[in-house]
């Protein structure tokens, strides 16, 4: 299952509800307001469950059927992602601001939802264990600053403190934004969530944005059919790390690489698809573009900063002509460009 350039605004409850994951890459994604009804430290569960992703060990309670893995066999990809609540909903939690929190013991106060539960992180941090479960290139607590956000916040206060309280519904509509433009597919839709903050910008795997780029960025025209022309690649990049782990796409830091180098693309000549590797030795904002005999950029493959250590990373060329290609890394003062050949 696989997630990638989402946008998720405003969940209820788990933005990915299910613990039982075998194949799941979430990537490329930004996430505010995830589980809205907060975390409420006297309920049974007393450790937060976490908003973007909950992951439960094979053979728990939680997982009490039969399944042909084990938790060693399992492909779990977080990569490239932001999350983040909004001042409004933190300040909601509090008492005197709803009926629920007025009345509230402090153990019963909803607190602001982490983006995972300890449970979950352990997934993460145990590469011994759990050799195909990765996180990396996470923003957590950044704010996107989107804008022009939906305006139903009265409604989803209402909603949630009814569920606090006596878990009653709202009438018909309920707090669903604007459901009447999605019923006659009326565009453009009255919210943007196209964001100001630049880091975000260019967080996404390729130096894209994280998020919705068909739905959001279609006001910059190069956005999306630029993230379109190198799609293969960055579904090539997401595989191998689902698959092999992040040894096999990113980083091999055991040994620090004296000098920035950029090798030889691998195979050459290609078709369709070839691996470029290049060492850092130190810490970079890295670009790594290919471009054609005339010397016109076709695709960027890296646009971000990166650790020391050796990189790969894959380019698909079976949507372009046979031909002479140029490959450019630029790591801080360091310029390299190499050749290669494309022959269908």
């Amino acid at each position: 299952l696989m997630f990638n350039h989402c946008t998720f605004l405003n969940s209820i409850m788990f933005t990915l509800e299910s613990g039982w994951w075998h194949w799941l890459a979430v990537t490329n994604s930004v996430f505010v307001n995830a589980y809205m009804l907060g975390h409420i430290p006297g309920d049974t569960a007393s450790t937060p469950a976490g908003g973007a992703l909950n992951i439960d060990s094979v053979g728990t309670t939680n997982f009490n059927f039969a399944v042909p893995f084990t938790d060693a066999q399992r492909h779990i990809l977080f990569a490239n992602n932001s999350y983040f609540t909004e001042q409004w909903l933190v300040d909601y939690y509090k008492p005197g601001s709803n009926v629920y929190s007025d009345t509230a013991s402090a153990a019963n106060l909803p607190q602001p939802m982490p983006m995972m539960s300890e449970k979950t992180k352990t997934f993460f941090n145990n590469k011994t264990a759990y050799p195909y479960i990765t996180m990396q290139d996470v923003h957590d607590s950044t704010n996107p600053g989107f804008l022009i956000p939906p305006t139903n916040i009265d409604a989803i206060k209402e909603f949630l403190v009814r569920k606090w309280t006596d878990n009653s519904d709202l009438p018909a509509g309920g707090w669903a934004f604007d459901p009447h433009s999605d019923v006659i597919q009326g565009w453009p839709m009255n919210e943007q969530l196209r964001y100001t903050t630049s880091t975000l910008k260019t967080a996404g795997m390729g130096g894209f944005p994280l998020g919705d780029l068909y739905r959001w960025w279609n006001a910059l025209p190069s956005t999306y059919p630029d993230w379109k022309a190198q799609r293969d690649v960055e579904y090539a990049n997401i595989w191998n790390l689902l698959t092999n782990g992040p040894v096999a796409v990113e980083d091999e830091q055991q040994n620090i690489p004296l000098a920035t180098e950029l090798s030889q693309n691998y195979p050459n000549p290609f078709n369709p698809m070839t691996e470029i590797g290049y060492a850092l030795s130190q810490r970079s904002n890295v670009t790594l573009r290919v471009y054609n005999i005339l010397g016109i950029e076709v695709a960027t493959l890296v646009s971000k900063v990166q650790e020391a250590g050796k990189h790969y990373v894959f380019f698909d060329a079976s949507k372009m002509s046979s031909g002479i290609y140029f490959y450019r890394l630029e790591a801080g003062s360091v310029v390299i460009t190499k050749k290669m050949a494309f022959i269908k």
